[in-house]
């Protein structure tokens, strides 16, 4: 009964357009296996091997973004059910706003185990499992529609966060690694690249972070060169330097130490993703730190992109100032020719954000309509574009939204530009359980698309999904064209068969 409500629903409402390494993290995955029941895999696991690239077409026919047959021709009847059931669930404001606290409860009443039952939906939903096999299956499932996983971390850290110490770091930076190596090993798509999420605040103390930001916005443009010059100095230990410097940038010397001890780690990371070839994609994290991610990203690039744009960074288009900011950014680049690569999200910390603007009373840093944000995220997407156009082999985007307004504007705007879909500088992103409409047919157009798609135990993965329904709300609010298209196949299957 209630997933016959759930497809009725769907139907009479209207769709509305909403604008070499580590260890441990094998060990890990294995040790939390146990704790999920096992998703049901393919008979035939074995690697499938390079596949050709697929066929472009001039440009894409966007009806086939309503073409659920071709969207979910790869999901079973039982996995339509479940996203489904879970879409209708993350657009009911109750549940995603006391998800957290419901989670807690039914934990304490029901058990660790009772509780894993209950949200299994959810997990598998939006989770590619946890182990090396769940993922591997997953992988190559996307593949078979042209899409490729963007491995996303689950660490979730914050200013305040005091046991953020050397030793959790060092933890950080060994998943971190297996991640990169999870990335390469699961990509079904050769000479596509994998790519792999990594978070600076797993490797840096957001506190240390916040005051690195202070500094460098009090800086110059000229004096901002310098120390990017100066931290990627420091960061390569092939650069001859008597004493590591950070130049003009005014710290503590307890916070020097700090930035300079995270270095290392971020430099091993980035030597281990050059041998595994996968992209890293520096995560964008709070505005508060924001600014320290950019100078670490730029001294990234400047050691790693020599030859590959190996390292890219994250620009948000739900706040006001990124236009701006990649503007800048671009023009450190230029300065320093380095070549750059952008993701390109709406953002994912608008609560968090706002509220803590309110509480030490500055000014929110947030669009104040999901309308602004909708054309600010499209202008900064051109931004990129056309610097992509400008200079082919030495800048790329990736377009990472959901909206299909959004990939509309952009697949338009890629073909008037004259960009080769195929070349890898202009890529697209979704997140794992969602937006299937979109990302199938980019994939069987040719185009490159990857799923932001984590791997964890059901632990882990709690805050992530706990945070990701409450900042996403207005996404799973727009997914009601997504829901539409689930209960046509639906139908349509049930119809088949009877």
């Amino acid at each position: 009964m209630l997933f016959r409500n759930i497809i009725l629903h769907s139907r009479t409402t209207s769709p509305r357009p909403v604008p070499g390494c580590s260890k441990y993290m094998t060990g890990m995955i294995r040790r939390y296996s146990q704790h999920i029941p096992a998703r049901k895999c393919e008979a035939n696991t074995a690697h499938p091997g390079t596949q050709k690239s697929l066929p472009i077409t001039p440009a894409i026919n966007f009806k086939n973004f309503s073409n659920h047959h071709l969207a979910f021709q790869h999901k079973t009847t039982k996995e339509l059910l479940r996203s489904l059931f879970v879409l209708y669930s993350c657009s009911i404001d109750t549940l995603v706003n006391n998800s957290f606290k419901l989670l807690r409860m039914g934990e304490w009443l029901m058990g660790p185990r009772l509780l894993r039952l209950l949200i299994s939906p959810f997990y598998y939903q939006f989770c590619a499992g946890n182990s090396d096999q769940e993922m591997m299956v997953t992988a190559h499932n996307l593949s078979k529609s042209g899409v490729s996983i963007l491995v996303c971390p689950l660490v979730e850290s914050d200013v305040g966060d005091q046991q953020l110490r050397s030793e959790l770091f060092n933890t950080n930076l060994k998943e971190t690694l297996d991640l990169v190596h999870m990335a390469a090993q699961n990509n079904y798509l050769k000479p596509i690249p994998a790519m792999c999420h990594v978070k600076i605040s797993a490797l840096l103390s957001p506190d240390v972070m916040m005051r690195v930001h202070d500094a460098y916005e009090l800086l110059s443009f000229k004096d901002r060169i310098s120390v990017v010059m100066a931290v990627a100095d420091a960061m390569d230990p092939n650069t001859s330097k008597s004493t590591p410097s950070i130049g003009p940038l005014a710290l503590s010397p307890e916070d020097t130490k700090d930035l300079l001890d995270c270095l290392p780690r971020i430099y091993e990371i980035g030597c281990v993703a050059t041998e595994s070839k996968v992209i890293l994609l520096i995560d964008g994290e709070y505005t508060y730190v924001k600014t320290t991610i950019n100078l670490l990203s730029l001294a990234m690039m400047r050691i790693f992109n020599s030859e590959k744009l190996l390292v890219w960074n994250t620009y948000q288009g739900y706040l006001k100032n990124t236009l701006n900011v990649l503007q800048h950014d671009l023009d450190i680049a230029t300065e320093l020719k380095l070549k750059f690569g952008a993701k390109i999200v709406r953002g994912a910390y608008l609560e968090m954000e706002r509220s803590r603007a309110q509480r030490l009373g500055y000014p929110d840093p947030v669009n104040d309509t999901y309308q602004l944000t909708c054309a600010n995220y499209d202008n900064v997407v051109e931004l990129m574009l056309r610097a992509v156009h400008n200079n082919q082999e030495d800048r790329a985007v990736m377009v990472a939204t959901n909206n299909e307004a959004s990939i509309r504007k952009a697949v338009s705007l890629l073909h008037e530009l004259g960009l080769d879909p195929q070349k890898g500088n202009v890529v697209f992103g979704q997140v794992y359980g969602m937006a299937e409409n979109i990302s199938v047919p980019l994939g069987k157009a040719g185009y490159r698309v990857y799923k932001s798609t984590p791997s964890g135990s059901v632990l882990e993965v709690l805050p992530y999904l706990s945070r990701r329904l409450n900042e996403n709300r207005t996404v799973f609010k727009g997914a009601r064209r997504e829901r539409q298209l689930l209960s046509r196949e639906l139908i349509s299957r049930l119809r088949s068969t009877s």
